[in-house]
């Protein structure tokens, strides 16, 4: 079956709003299964289990980045790929995760010295079978995503994380330890191959022509991901190295939490945007003018979530995971803002691949990732351990700063684009922010009733803010008006 082309003359807009918005849906979807998932595992796995994991996941994690060369997007970010293309990526899929597993099988016993913890000869001969299975994974299901089937890739994925969450809780109430945790990923992945080879008619077979073209192209996508792996597991290792398994387990929890809602809201634009961005590639205005779009309904979206994240911590730790996760809340007050800074700056990221200058993107990481090391260990060394959320923090957003510069210089924005949407959520965000100050000034207790009554206070502060910023701003175009327009066609639908 080969892969059809799509019409460049549709309605490319309405594509990557269609695209992201599905995307969108899609990973809050997932993450709202998952989240329910992390906090009965929370409840019934021990802090220490999750600090294990976090030690494996440094190494299976970092080796799995640098040998997947995002053979997916290499078939995406053209309008139009052959059958031996597809043929190709697939297999250079299959080399890739097999090179992985056999790295990280080599180099577990320097992880287990470096951590001191036998326990991780278990974890990581289990979790590191995944990369090599996942290999097998059908390169076909890229087509949902390049002939725009978005429906089609939201019930792959919904599906994926319904199966990978069954074997996940079976798994926990049966062990009730940290191998249940190492157990799901290989035997999900398994379950992910088989799904993908029923979801899609395409049957891929072993080819090597051309793989070299897939490599030049992956190498720096490789390159990226390593690093922003490494800027983004830097802590955790820094953690780890000084403190135990229990505090590590603390950190992990507070990370992914308290990014979550942030992440997700960007993360699938990366999948929606390629795609399409890929046909208009060749018009600057025209991605300009996506690149202001897109960087508006984050900023909008991801400052207000990272923001109010950090204000409700203390109840949302405590009302949610548990009195066991309360040494956690301090980590989740500074990164809840590492995930409004790092959202943003993902969000650009297809921008950046798209025009070919994925080179300055993965530049501009190197720098960050390297200083962003060098300062956690000065500050492990001299603060402590209660330095090291700030400091991650701080680093995001100056790397935000950096690639938004760099964004201008190459061309994809301008100062008065960023300028123009920036100061509406960012005035909105401060009138939240005070708000919220000055309702916990009169709470005594932590308790879901305080939680939704924050929750309200500062959805509401913000939503109206912005709208009544917009509103004496004469309306502008903008994802506003947008929202507005779509509360419409819900209604006119439903009337």
């Amino acid at each position: 079956m080969t892969p059809q082309k799509q019409d460049e003359s549709g309605d490319i807009s309405d594509h990557m709003a269609k695209g992201a918005l599905w995307m969108v849906f899609l990973r809050w979807s997932m993450k709202v299964l998952g989240f329910f998932n992390v906090i009965i595992l929370a409840r019934i796995l021990a802090p220490e289990d999750f600090g294990l994991i976090a030690m494996a996941m440094i190494l299976i994690g970092l080796i799995t980045t640098i040998t997947d060369g995002n053979f997916d997007h290499s078939l995406l970010r053209k309008a139009g790929r052959s059958e031996e293309e597809y043929h190709t990526a697939w297999t250079a899929q299959i080399l890739a995760g097999g090179l992985a597993t056999l790295i990280i099988f080599a180099l577990t016993p320097l992880l287990v010295a470096f951590f001191d913890e036998p326990r991780l000869y278990t974890v990581c001969f289990i979790a590191g079978l995944r990369p090599a299975i996942q290999g097998f994974e059908n390169i076909g299901q890229v087509e949902f995503r390049r002939d725009f089937h978005f429906r089609t890739e939201f019930r792959y994925w919904i599906t994926r994380q319904v199966m990978t969450i069954a074997i996940g809780l079976t798994l926990a109430f049966t062990l009730r330890n940290y191998l249940a945790l190492a157990l799901v990923m290989p035997l999900a992945a398994l379950a992910a191959v088989g799904l993908s080879y029923r979801m899609s008619a395409f049957r891929p077979k072993f080819r090597l022509q051309g793989i070299s073209d897939i490599i030049s192209f992956s190498k720096w996508y490789a390159l990226l991901d390593t690093v922003r792996f490494a800027g983004d597991k830097a802590d955790e290792l820094v953690v780890g190295r000084i403190t135990s398994p229990l505090t590590l387990g603390h950190y992990y929890m507070a990370s992914d939490i308290a990014t979550m809602p942030t992440r997700e809201i960007t993360m699938p634009l990366d999948r929606a945007l390629i795609p399409t961005l890929a046909h208009i590639a060749h018009d600057q205005q025209k991605m300009r003018e996506s690149f202001a779009q897109s960087l508006a309904a984050v900023v909008t979206v991801c400052l207000a979530l990272g923001v109010g994240l950090h204000f409700v911590s203390t109840d949302f730790v405590t009302v949610v995971l548990g009195a066991q996760w309360l040494p956690a809340i301090p980590f989740f007050e500074w990164l809840a803002l590492y995930g409004a800074f790092s959202a943003i700056t993902i969000s650009t990221q297809s921008f950046f691949v798209v025009s070919e200058k994925l080179k300055v993107y993965a530049t501009c990481y190197v720098v960050y990732m390297v200083t962003l090391i060098a300062a956690l260990i000065i500050t492990a060394m001299i603060i402590g351990i209660t330095g090291i959320a700030p400091v991650r923090t701080f680093w995001m957003l100056g790397l935000l700063a950096v690639i938004l510069c760099s964004a201008i210089a190459t061309g994809l924005t301008t100062v008065r684009d960023i300028t123009r949407l920036a100061w509406r959520p960012l005035i909105a965000t401060a009138v939240m922010s005070f708000g919220l100050a000055q309702v916990q000034s009169g709470l005594a207790t932590h308790t879901l009733m305080t939680l939704v009554i924050q929750i309200l206070v500062g959805a509401g502060l913000y939503i109206g803010s912005l709208w009544l910023l917009w509103a004496a701003r004469g309306r502008p175009p903008g994802i506003e008006s947008s929202a507005l327009a779509f509360l419409r066609k819900q209604l006119r639908s439903n009337a």
